[in-house]
């Protein structure tokens, strides 16, 4: 026995379908264009000082002995300040090598006797020092800390390319911190 429907019914069911999708279209386009309430809560005036203090206690840090040693291996590199990376890469002959992603990946190790920079990837390191001269290379680097600021500069000296000399800024961001 199959069940026929009425031209009708059918209208009636049609109309009713296109009722819903557009009751349905609307409340989805009201909802859209509804404004998303947020709240940011603003910064309790505690909080406000409690970073004041330490935004102050950092930027007189001035030697290894005023950061606390917990934080000693969280400096982080921020090469948008380095300088001379680029003309080096470029002397040299090495900017898209691993020698330029050593530069910008590398860490500092830290102790009480001072700061060493060991690269990431030292044997790449070690082979442009041999391919650059070895023993012909005069290497030279210092570190100061300043403001809160970690800064390393250390320069090369070589016998076809001349002083090459770069300089490499760090920070501890500020979840260290808090």
């Amino acid at each position: 026995m199959s069940h026929q429907q009425s031209p009708s019914s059918f209208m009636d069911l049609l109309v009713l379908f296109i009722a819903i999708v557009l009751a349905v279209a609307i409340g989805l386009l009201a909802h859209k264009t509804k404004p998303i309430e947020t709240t940011t809560a603003p910064a309790t005036a505690s909080q406000m000082v409690f970073e004041d203090e330490i935004a102050a206690k950092i930027s007189r840090w001035n030697c290894m002995q005023d950061v606390p040693k917990h934080l000693w291996d969280k400096w982080t590199p921020d090469p948008t300040r380095f300088q001379g990376v680029n003309e080096f890469l470029f002397k040299t002959g090495t900017n898209g090598t691993e020698l330029e992603e050593i530069l910008y990946f590398h860490r500092l190790k830290m102790d009480r006797r001072g700061v060493s920079w060991i690269p990431y990837n030292s044997h790449a390191f070690n082979q442009f020092m041999v391919g650059a001269g070895g023993k012909r290379v005069k290497f030279q680097g210092s570190s100061r800390i300043e403001n809160g600021e970690f800064h390393y500069h250390f320069q090369f000296e070589h016998a076809k390319k001349g002083m090459l000399g770069l300089k490499l800024v760090y920070f501890i961001p500020h979840e260290y911190l808090i």
